[in-house]
Parts: C-alpha cells; sequence; structure tokens
C-alpha cells in the first residue's frame, strides 16, 4: 500500500516543506496528540485497529481487513510489557516489525504508522529516517540512499533536515514523492 495523499502545493523543493508545514503538520501533530492523550491500552487497540478519533480508520490503513487488526491487537496484548520496556521509537519499532511481521496484510507501512502512533503514547518519536511505501520512492528520487529501510538523515536537503522533524520527512516524502520528478 502506499501513500493516498497529493500535495495541496507543487512547485520547488522550498514550496513543498512550507507547504507540509502549512498544510499537513498540524494534522499529524493532532494524530500524535490523540494517541498521547489516552491510556496505554486503549492506545494499544486503537493502533491495532487503526482507529482516529472519528472511530474511523486512518486513510493509510483503510484496506486493513478486521481480522488483520484483531490479530494484531492480540499480539500487543501478547507483547505488552516488552513493548513498555522499550527505550526509544527504534526498539519500538524493531520490536513491532519482528511481530507483526508474520501476520497477513500487515505490512511496512502499518508497522510504521502503528509505532508512531504506540510511541506518541510512550512520548518516543523517531530520531531516525525511516522509509516505507511512498516515503521509500520519495527517498529514492531525491536521490538518497536508503539502507534497512532507513535514510542518513545528513543525506537530506539542508532545507528539508532543518525544517522538518523525522516523522514529518517520512510524512512528507509520502506525501510529495510525485512531485519530485516534476
Amino acid at each position: 500500500m502506499s501513500c493516498q495523499f497529493k500535495p495541496k502545493t507543487s512547485g520547488s523543493l522550498a514550496s513543498l516543506v512550507q507547504g507540509y508545514k502549512n498544510e499537513y503538520r498540524k494534522d499529524k501533530n493532532n494524530e500524535l496528540s490523540y494517541f498521547r492523550n489516552m491510556d496505554f491500552d486503549q492506545a494499544l487497540k486503537k493502533a491495532a485497529y487503526a482507529e482516529n478519533k472519528n472511530g474511523r480508520k486512518f486513510s493509510h490503513q483503510y484496506r486493513l481487513p478486521k481480522q488483520a487488526s484483531e490479530q494484531a491487537f492480540k499480539k500487543f496484548t501478547e507483547i505488552k510489557t516488552e513493548i513498555k520496556a522499550t527505550q526509544n521509537f527504534e526498539q519500538l519499532y524493531e520490536l513491532l516489525d519482528s511481530n507483526l511481521r508474520s501476520i497477513q496484510d500487515i505490512g511496512d507501512l502499518f508497522i510504521f504508522d502503528t509505532a508512531l502512533r504506540i510511541g506518541a503514547k510512550l512520548n518516543y518519536l523517531p530520531k531516525e529516517l525511516i522509509v516505507q511505501s511512498g516515503s521509500k520512492e520519495g527517498a529514492k528520487k531525491l536521490g538518497l540512499t536508503v539502507k534497512n529501510k532507513r535514510v542518513s538523515l545528513e543525506q537530506l536537503p539542508s532545507l528539508i533536515r532543518e525544517n522538518l522533524e523525522p516523522y514529518e520527512i517520512e510524512n512528507f516524502l509520502c506525501i510529495c514523492h510525485k512531485e519530485f520528478e516534476k
């Protein structure tokens, strides 16, 4: 599954970054705040079902079958202690990746988005740029080297690196990847 959004602005890299900040930053921060402000068990359930504050699936996961969410939630309850024991986003991401990967219909995008949502509850945000689907396409179109789903932040144009956090960069690359070839 790849990103379905289209940037509302196009043009130079500077205008795309500014457009992202103006049009998408608030929504992403509201999503993370929603998860940060609920209790841990509720955050696990809402993350497993990719459910937003309106009770609907997040757009990235609208095709996710209910049985995949049920299996993810079951797995979360089994590894809840391990989830709480993680020290940072990257550890959380690796834990979820290794435990969810075998579930049918669960892929890279779900794993990253879910780690980001649960990470918000644990006050973890990525310090590394982890890419998949549309964000991976965006990284490649910018000529960045992707290794083990990661991109070194130093490779990024300073305009991106200085204006966006790693989780925002992942989202930005996904949203804008089609604009990079224009």
